[in-house]
């Protein structure tokens, strides 16, 4: 599948998962994995799109998207929760983020 294909998915199901929680639809396995899981898609992915709509042969290195994905599990799941209450850690986040970089890096 292509790497535009996944974005759209992702955003889809993102963005329709938004609008569940805002009308208190609540479903305790998608509130934990879903927006982990579509995090890099959503976000590598536009930019991705963007930056080849300005160069078209642009395609970002899968070591920087891995690096992206990394820095953003430290920050999000390790270093934010040890400072702010308002937020947990939870490993398993981490697992879905890397989860959804693998997606987006498999789709070509």
């Amino acid at each position: 599948m292509k790497k535009k294909y996944v974005w759209t998915i992702s955003l889809f199901f993102f963005l329709f998962h938004q609008i569940a929680i805002k009308y208190n639809f609540s479903n305790p396995l998608l509130d934990s994995w879903l927006d982990p899981l579509l995090f890099i898609p959503v976000l590598i992915g536009g930019i991705e799109i963007f930056l080849k709509s300005l160069c078209d042969d642009f395609t970002l290195k899968p070591i920087f998207i891995y690096s992206f994905a990394t820095v953003s599990v430290i920050l999000f799941e390790i270093i934010i929760p040890s400072y702010d209450n308002r937020f947990t850690s939870d490993l398993l986040d981490g697992f879905a983020i890397f989860t959804g970089t693998w997606i987006y890096l498999k789709s070509y």
